[in-house]
């Protein structure tokens, strides 16, 4: 990532959200050319939110509408999550935060 600034050293566009937007892009366009792809025994469903910097308002939507049967996967039905809100360099280090069941 590359970003602009009038502080010398200072790049606060590799910090935005923008840079999980497109690493979650960069990660299912590298998944769809795997070649079994097709025959994973689990589905890979990608996201993304708005509003998450004001209380997660775009993933709670998702979650309450979830739970009351208006989207098209069950709260009960996901295995994993991995959330990429931002991802920046620390070090050495990428950070992203993920759970699962």
């Amino acid at each position: 990532l590359d970003a602009r600034s009038f502080f010398w050293g200072v790049a606060p566009g590799a910090d935005s959200a923008v840079s999980g937007f497109i690493a979650l892009l960069s990660a299912a366009e590298a998944l769809s050319h795997l070649p079994d792809i097709g025959t994973l025994r689990k589905n890979i469903m990608f996201l993304f939110f708005q509003g998450e910097t004001f209380d997660y308002i775009g993933s709670s939507k998702v979650v309450y509408d979830m739970k009351n049967g208006n989207f098209p996967i069950r709260l009960g039905n996901i295995d994993a999550y991995l959330e990429m809100n931002q991802v920046r360099g620390v070090g050495h280090w990428l950070q992203a935060q993920g759970h699962k069941h």
